[in-house]
C-alpha cells in the first residue's frame, strides 16, 4: 500500500484488490498480482487521468490496462493491467 500524487490528487493505492469487475473480465481469469485498487479523497479526478497515468511508464512505472473500473461517487477504482510485472513507483 501507497501513495502517489496525481495532479493534485492523492491516491491511496492497494496493490492487490478483491475482485470487483462487469462482465467484460472473468474474475477467474485475473490473477490478483495484477490487479490493483485505487482510492481518492478529491471528487475531480477523471478517469481518463488516472488511465493516462498507471500507462505511462516513466512517471508512474505502470503499464497497459486491460481494464478499469472506476467508480466516482465512491471515489474508487479497480485497475486490471495486462502485464503482471507492471509495478507503480510510490
Amino acid at each position: 500500500m501507497g501513495c502517489i500524487e496525481v495532479r493534485g490528487v492523492t491516491l491511496q493505492v492497494e496493490r492487490q484488490a478483491e475482485q470487483c469487475f462487469t462482465d467484460r473480465v472473468n474474475e477467474s481469469d485475473v490473477p490478483q498480482s495484477r490487479v490493483m485498487e485505487v482510492s481518492w479523497s478529491h471528487s475531480d479526478l477523471k478517469k481518463e487521468t488516472l488511465k493516462m497515468y498507471l500507462e505511462n511508464r516513466k512517471r508512474s512505472g505502470g503499464g497497459q490496462v486491460q481494464d478499469l473500473q472506476f467508480f466516482a461517487k465512491d471515489r474508487k477504482a479497480y485497475v486490471v493491467f495486462v502485464d503482471a510485472e507492471c509495478k507503480l513507483l510510490y
